[in-house]
């Protein structure tokens, strides 16, 4: 066995036993609502929404987001799917252990808590890859 092939049989298992499963396709579900969410960043640069799926009844890390509107709180990731952050922001406990599991699976290690950051319409960041501008202004 290679190490590549044992680290993916550890991946997976975590992935598996660990409480944390595959979730349904963007087709099978296009739109999704966060409650207690927040935004989390890597040092890549990289953003995440982070909170509980209402839909699904889970804790709920998404794929890269590339587009929010901080005024309708709609933002969409890499995969396509669509995701509503309602309520206010906050901190849900199955998402905070999905959340570690993800970092663990994906070899992260330090992130940071962007969300007021994010939220804060006059403080979005303006950098490639991130379109946090609300669409009716572009």
């Amino acid at each position: 066995m290679s190490d590549d092939h044992g680290r993916t049989l550890k991946r997976v298992s975590a992935f598996v036993f660990g409480g944390i499963w595959e979730t349904a396709t963007v087709d099978e579900q296009p739109e999704l609502t966060l409650t207690a969410w927040s935004v989390r960043q890597l040092p890549s640069g990289d953003r995440h929404f982070v909170g509980w799926c209402q839909e699904n009844r889970e804790g709920r890390v998404s794929s890269v987001v590339e587009q929010f509107d901080p005024k309708t709180k709609l933002g969409r990731t890499r995969s396509g799917r669509v995701y509503k952050l309602a309520g206010h922001a906050g901190h849900d406990g199955d998402a905070e252990y999905v959340w570690r599991a993800w970092l663990r699976i994906n070899d992260g290690s330090s992130w940071t808590d962007v969300t007021e950051d994010v939220t804060d319409s006059q403080n979005l960041p303006d950098r490639s890859g991130y379109d946090s501008s609300p669409a009716s202004s572009r």
